[in-house]
Formats: structure tokens, sequence, C-alpha cells
């Protein structure tokens, strides 16, 4: 069973520059034109963070909170 990555980022076009002919790619983020959308489970504690690094999301977790 092949499982798709729940953290795995969308790419959705950006208002204003969509184009039905094709689904938006990588590059098109890179020219601004396109911006990845996440879901998944994440949990953001205090001090983690999402960020778009050399077209690549990366997340970082942070400090757990006391239950």
């Amino acid at each position: 069973m092949n499982q798709q990555d729940p953290f795995a980022p969308g790419i959705a076009w950006r208002r204003g520059f969509a184009n039905p002919n094709r689904e938006p790619v990588v590059i098109d983020v890179h020219d601004g034109r396109a911006e990845y959308v996440l879901s998944g489970p994440y949990r953001m504690a205090e001090g983690s963070k999402i960020e778009v690094i050399d077209g690549k999301v990366l997340w970082t977790g942070g400090r757990s909170r006391l239950s």
C-alpha cells in the first residue's frame, strides 16, 4: 500500500494567476505565480516554524507543551 505523505505541501495558483490549462508546479512558486498550501496533522508548539528554503518546505518542531 502506497500512502501519500500527509505533510507534503500542495501547490495552488495565487489569486490573479489562475491558469486552467495545467496544474501549478514548483517553478511557478519560484516565479511567484503559485504558492505552497499546507495541510496535514501539524501540531504547532511554541517555537516551531514552517518555512520554504531553496524551494523545499521545512518544518521544525519547537518546545513541547507539558500535559
